[in-house]
């Protein structure tokens, strides 16, 4: 705990990124932005042992505005030298999205880089939504003046799935992995993608299916109706000094 409380954002705590796919046109659309650890003495350190931590103590929310600075200004350098033109998405948790002028930090975020709001797109769990449903309701309508989207991560993996559509302005829906690995296998697995797919498509909100790794999987997911798909499939999750080769090479395999 001691040595992630003293962790410096930009050397120790910083983003991996992870391309993010149309699944008709092939082609890169999005990206998100994955936060990594690598402590001096404990080398990288999985996100799975240091978020939870980082969330529990309240230390995410000292890195919130930090954090939001160096994913918008990896995404809009790449702008500015024209290798890629995508939003890019980070993990909110319930502590940083309800923390006291976390709206003012993402607008502050987005002044300091020149990243349009557009290109921004925050992802909320459901049990950051079940948190404070109003307050979540209002913080994502300010923020879509911004011109924000936001992404519902995790789908089906919560209690309340149909309420946390219900009111609530999404323009993404990302479908856990748990159910990517069924769309080739037994057809009632396959079944509850498509009901997730056609309830999705009935609010006129877009589908990104997250795992995807094999070919068999994306194919399945496109015939399916699934808009964009994300996994190790179409790309790992790489340094943003690196996304240039990986969009270049995604091109090339697809043109």
């Amino acid at each position: 705990m001691q040595r992630l409380r003293t962790a410096r954002v930009g050397s120790e705590l910083d983003f991996v990124y992870q391309l993010k796919t149309d699944l008709v046109t092939q082609k890169p659309v999005g990206m998100e932005a994955l936060m990594r650890w690598v402590d001096p003495l404990l080398g990288a350190v999985s996100p799975v042992e240091f978020i939870p931590v980082a969330e529990s103590s309240g230390l995410i929310g000292n890195w919130t505005f930090s954090m939001l600075v160096r994913a918008c200004q990896a995404v809009q350098s790449l702008r500015e030298k024209g290798t890629l033109d995508v939003p890019v998405s980070i993990n909110i948790s319930a502590h940083q999205f309800f923390a006291p002028g976390f709206t003012r930090q993402v607008i502050d975020a987005l002044a300091a880089t020149g990243l349009p709001g557009s290109r921004l797109d925050l992802e909320l769990t459901e049990s950051v939504l079940v948190n404070d449903f109003g307050r979540a309701r209002s913080i994502m309508a300010a923020l879509k003046v911004e011109g924000l989207t936001f992404s519902l991560d995790d789908f089906g993996t919560g209690f309340s799935s149909l309420g946390s559509l219900n009111g609530l302005e999404f323009d993404y829906l990302k479908i856990d992995k748990s159910f990517t690995d069924g769309v080739t296998g037994a057809p009632e697995q396959k079944a509850i993608v498509d009901m997730i797919l056609a309830l999705a498509k009935a609010m006129k909100i877009r589908t990104v299916a997250e795992g995807i790794e094999t070919a068999a999987q994306a194919k399945a997911l496109a015939a399916m109706g699934c808009d964009q798909g994300q996994g190790y499939y179409f790309a790992r999750p790489v340094q943003v000094d690196a996304l240039a080769g990986q969009v270049k090479a995604s091109l090339a395999a697809k043109g």
